[in-house]
């Protein structure tokens, strides 16, 4: 995973993107930042969706099946977009409304949207319910002054929880799937030690 941070870092560090693309599995980066990587990189692109595409499917050959790049685009208060290996278009989650009058410092927004998003990423959710931490984390931030993590309000609470919900629903999912593929295999192995022991006696015949 690496979150691009700043323009100039796409700059300096050009020749080691290149070197590492296809070993990333998730990349973080604002705008501007996206911009001038893609620029830096190469890519002709009409828009940030098009260039999301592009970036999420190049070199898709010498990536392994479970190594697929996510790309995530923040635009501040406008959709984040987010494109995967194999995408022809990119997707794109709103972000959290707020009044103006209650953003006191949008230092650590960004990073505060990368941390959201990656908690949700490390508990298998959807991009969806990912993006959906990743934005409800740096609307909370940036109530705030300085990169903190002040005590949240009830109402970010019953969205938080809201959401943790969801992950047991999923979790259970999850669970029930297990148990089906667990089945099947078990019922498949035993299904070819049938086959074994009878080619074998077949064979002895």
């Amino acid at each position: 995973m690496i979150n691009v941070s700043a323009e100039f870092v796409a700059i300096v560090f050009k020749n080691l993107f290149t070197e590492i693309y296809n070993k990333i599995d998730v990349l973080f980066a604002n705008e501007k930042e996206i911009h001038v990587l893609g620029t830096e990189l190469g890519f002709k692109f009409s828009d940030l969706q098009d260039l999301a595409v592009q970036m999420a499917n190049h070199q898709q050959k010498s990536r392994s099946k479970i190594n697929p790049l996510t790309v995530v685009i923040t635009q501040g208060a406008e959709d984040t977009i987010v494109a995967q290996t194999g995408d022809k278009k990119a997707k794109l989650f709103p972000i959290e409304k707020i009044e103006k009058n209650l953003i006191k410092d949008c230092n650590g927004a960004g990073d505060s949207y990368v941390g959201g998003f990656v908690a949700g990423m490390m508990v298998r959710q959807r991009t969806e319910i990912s993006a959906k931490l990743g934005a409800l984390t740096a609307k909370h931030v940036i109530q705030q002054i300085g990169a903190t993590y002040a005590e949240p309000s009830k109402d970010e609470l019953d969205r938080f929880n809201a959401i943790k919900k969801m992950f047991a629903v999923k979790g259970r999912e999850y669970l029930r799937t297990g148990r089906k593929v667990g089945l099947w295999i078990c019922v498949s192995l035993l299904a070819l030690g049938f086959v074994g022991v009878a080619v074998y006696f077949v064979k002895r015949r």
